[in-house]
């Protein structure tokens, strides 16, 4: 693998919020809680394999916190004014 290959692997992956590269500190993997899990790429590596209940749990959990709670939310905008 060449170093323009592994200097762009690292890139997305620290665009996805998985690593960070420092220069003094070399490249880590940063923790789970700043890792963008809606991104389509990390949910497709997370759940590349039949989701388990666990999993399934998880998404709708998070599916909820992003669900309207109540029929007609959010409210509908309001009309704009016409311009006569």
């Amino acid at each position: 693998m060449g170093r323009s290959a592994l200097r762009e692997g690292v890139k997305v992956l620290a665009g996805k919020g998985l690593l960070e590269s420092r220069t003094s500190a070399g490249t880590r993997v940063r923790p789970r809680e700043s890792w963008n899990l809606l991104d389509p790429d990390v949910l497709r590596w997370r759940y590349s394999e039949d989701p388990g209940p666990a999993d399934i749990r998880a998404l709708a959990d998070l599916r909820s916190h992003w669900s309207p709670a109540r029929p007609g939310w959010p409210p509908s905008r309001p009309a704009r004014p016409s311009a006569a």
